[in-house]
């Protein structure tokens, strides 16, 4: 997950009871960057209103802007109305970022790793739990032909991008290039860090996990 902020308004729909309009959708679609705000897939072919709180138990929140994100289909499913409690990626005070490791499978079949990270003390830590369960799920799930299929496409997606970050990095372990040429390939690790970009929590921390990567980007990252 990743965090983000509601930088725009309620828009003028849910005024009229609507959430699942095309206005709604656009402006979910500029505040979580045209990214799933679970998986962080940006590839998203089917897209849908995710209720964070879900409104079969919390009506007065159907049309509440602040209850409402941009999610994929999978994601959305999956979440239903079972993982009420969960980080909140629009709460400074969550560290949804911070609090949850995100580490990429090496081959499509290999299940993604998500590890808690909250401490046992902190007021968030079942909030955190919840989080986990619900990303190995969204990450994982195969338990029906449709969620394999889109599980494949969401994977390969992600080993696209993991790809492009193990070239960015043997560069940046080789002592060939130019000082001109190095600069380079830390612009393209800044962009694949930064939130907007898809899958950016898994890249944070493979820059921190990362001693190659984490000693070039020393005084570049700040999160």
């Amino acid at each position: 997950m990743f965090e983000i902020t509601r930088s725009l308004p309620a828009p003028t729909d849910l005024s009229r009871n609507k959430y699942n309009t095309t206005q709604i959708l656009d402006a979910l679609s500029e505040i979580c960057y045209s990214k799933c705000y679970l998986c962080e897939n940006d590839k998203v072919q089917e897209v849908e209103v995710e209720h964070f709180l879900p409104h079969a138990k919390h009506p007065t929140l159907k049309f509440e802007w602040d209850n409402l994100f941009y999610s994929c289909k999978r994601c959305n499913r999956i979440k239903g109305d079972n993982y009420e409690y969960i980080l909140n990626p629009c709460d400074v005070n969550h560290k949804v970022f911070r609090n949850l490791r995100l580490i990429p499978p090496s081959r499509v079949n290999d299940p993604i790793v998500i590890e808690n990270l909250c401490p046992s003390n902190d007021p968030y830590y079942p909030n955190a739990i919840t989080t986990v369960e619900l990303l190995k799920k969204c990450f994982n799930d195969v338990s029906t032909a449709a969620r394999r299929i889109s599980r494949r496409e969401l994977v390969n997606n992600l080993l696209d991008e993991l790809n492009d970050i193990l070239v960015i990095r043997s560069k940046l372990k080789s002592k060939k290039l130019s000082n001109f040429e190095e600069e380079q390939e830390i612009q393209r690790l800044i962009k694949m860090i930064s939130p907007n970009y898809a899958f950016s929590a898994f890249w944070r921390w493979y820059v921190l996990d990362d001693e190659t990567l984490n000693s070039k980007m020393s005084s570049y990252i700040n999160f």
